[in-house]
């Protein structure tokens, strides 16, 4: 590895520190290495070169760290699983920082020290690279199953590096969904001795399997053991995230930024939060640094953007608002999308209304607010569209109209009429729209299921086809689906609702729901239609 094609980067704010590493390098045998003395000058240089080592300054003033950068890179999927990362520092206290870090370097190095320290780590480092280069190389071409049977194997026939290869295996396995399988190899692991990540592992798959307490508890245990445990912030805010905790999700955000204060991905997550909440100052403050340090970021999240947009415009501050749809506009141009684009128009309505110009802002509000059948506004989206309106206009006429359609569509479950709640809490009109249409839509989906009970199979199929078809709600689809299916499973004659049940399906599809329970019902109807095949090729023709 080390050898003059060996490639490098060095990313450290003092020249002479550069100057210092590239001499060690060039005593290494190592002589095409670059440097950079800023994040953002290091983002340029490896989003155009891919190198073989990074020796990273772990601290930078008052800006991005290099853990902080890492995690970054890692994340935006800049970083190829070969490269050697190595963190520097002077800072003995990064020793506890890197015990827990889910996203840790290959290894580091404390200053000062000597080029034949360099190279002994480096070729420690590559040696553990050699081994796991299979494993690499499949995660890299896609190949998930492949990697996962690649990192088996590789358990089976040595001891070095175990550690390593456990945790590789198991993030694989719960990346394709074999929950109970990552929990096995996390559990057995922790029956030896506590490793925080397995820990989080383990809260990971309570998470997936539903056990939301266990997890929780699990989650709480693991910060009060080390309160620098970022990721495990990162997940026990998620998971109050997604059960409609804003306010405990936004307390977590802010302990985690108190240990990485220029985490781009926690200082937009928080700024989110504190903009669902309501709270524009905090969304501002927090959103106005994620947007100083991710300016030239991938990571930058169009969505942060329109939240600052609109925070400043409540907060009356229209020209920094202006600068972000500016932002905005030229994230929209640089990679199109529906939701870029509707992201931008959300914008661009708050902008209306700040203006004092209402009647444009409803206006602009109509592409969305027309058009709320279409597969490509997500949840997401709704609720983002929803906040506008009862930041805005919630008394319209037109509004209160987009706001009973986008309800009726997705009050799917309890946790998303909950979402779209906390969205209009600052209208107490839209707030009654989205309590009356969660109601009535589980009042539906019960009717249906009583009428099941009832043996009234057909009828149930009907109501529910009826309603799920004016709706598009998810939940009202899948069981229209499941009724109308029943009905042609009963009777092969019944082409009538086997089309419904197709159509419903066609309409999940669209939506990208869960793809497991669509396979499923995909796979009942080609199975009632091959049925139906087999009835007909051997029904004798009337005379």
């Amino acid at each position: 590895m080390v050898s003059e094609k060996t490639s490098a980067l060095i990313i450290d704010d003092a020249l002479t520190v550069r100057q210092s590493l590239r001499a060690i390098l060039s005593q290494l045998g190592i002589t095409r290495a670059e440097t950079a003395s800023t994040i953002g000058e290091a983002r340029r240089r490896i989003n155009s070169t891919q190198f073989d080592v990074i020796l990273c300054d772990y601290h930078f003033g008052d800006g991005t760290s290099g853990q902080e950068f890492l995690e970054e890179l890692r994340r935006d999927g800049k970083l190829s699983l070969s490269t050697v990362f190595f963190m520097i520092t002077a800072e003995s206290t990064y020793e506890r920082v890197v015990a827990v870090a889910e996203v840790a370097p290959d290894d580091y190095l404390l200053k000062p020290f000597t080029s034949a320290q360099l190279h002994d780590r480096l070729v420690r480092a590559e040696n553990k690279k050699q081994v796991l280069l299979t494993i690499y190389n499949k995660i890299e071409r896609g190949d998930l199953p492949g990697a996962i049977n690649a990192a088996k194997e590789l358990l089976d026939v040595t001891k070095t590096y175990r550690t390593d290869v456990i945790r590789l295996l198991a993030h694989l396995l719960m990346e394709t969904g074999r929950v109970n399988e990552a929990g096995e190899l996390y559990s057995s692991l922790l029956s030896t001795r506590t490793v925080p990540w397995a820990k989080l592992g383990l809260a990971r798959v309570f998470g997936a399997k539903g056990q939301g307490e266990q997890a929780e508890a699990l989650m709480k245990s693991i910060i009060a053991d080390n309160h620098m445990y970022v990721d495990a912030y990162d997940q026990l805010a998620t998971h109050f995230i997604t059960q409609g905790r804003e306010d405990e999700a936004m307390a977590v955000m802010e302990k985690a930024l108190a240990v990485t204060p220029h985490n781009l991905a926690r200082l937009q997550q928080a700024g989110q939060i504190a903009y669902r909440l309501g709270e524009h100052g905090k969304a501002r403050g927090f959103l106005e640094r994620a947007v100083a340090h991710g300016g030239n970021s991938n990571l930058l999240d169009p969505r942060a953007v329109m939240y600052l947009a609109i925070s400043c415009y409540a907060e009356g501050k229209q020209r920094e608002a202006e600068k972000m749809v500016h932002l905005l506009t030229g994230l929209a141009e640089r990679e199109p999308s529906y939701e870029r684009r509707m992201l931008l128009v959300l914008s661009n309505a708050a902008r209306a209304w700040a203006i004092g110009k209402p009647d444009q802002a409803v206006f602009v509000l109509k592409e969305i607010g027309n058009h709320i059948l279409t597969p490509e506004l997500t949840f997401e989206l709704a609720v983002d569209f929803l906040s506008v309106c009862a930041r805005m206009a919630s008394g319209e006429t037109a509004v209160l109209d987009w706001a009973n359609f986008i309800v009726k569509r997705f009050a799917v479950a309890r946790a998303a009429s909950e979402k779209m709640e906390i969205a209009v809490k600052q209208s107490k009109e839209l707030t009654g729209v989205v309590q009356f249409i969660s109601q009535e839509i589980n009042q539906l989906a019960s009717q249906g299921a009583m009428l099941v009970v009832q043996h009234k199979l057909s009828e149930a199929a009907d109501h529910l086809y009826t309603h799920a078809i004016e709706t598009w709600n998810a939940r009202l689809l899948l069981a229209a689906a499941n009724a109308c299916l029943r009905c042609a499973k009963a009777d092969l004659e019944d082409s009538y609702r086997l089309g419904h049940a197709e159509k419903c399906v066609e309409i999940l599809v669209a939506q990208r729901y869960e793809p497991e329970t669509v396979d499923q019902l995909i796979t009942e109807l080609r199975a009632v239609r091959d049925q139906i095949q087999r009835k007909d090729q051997n029904t004798p023709p009337t005379a």
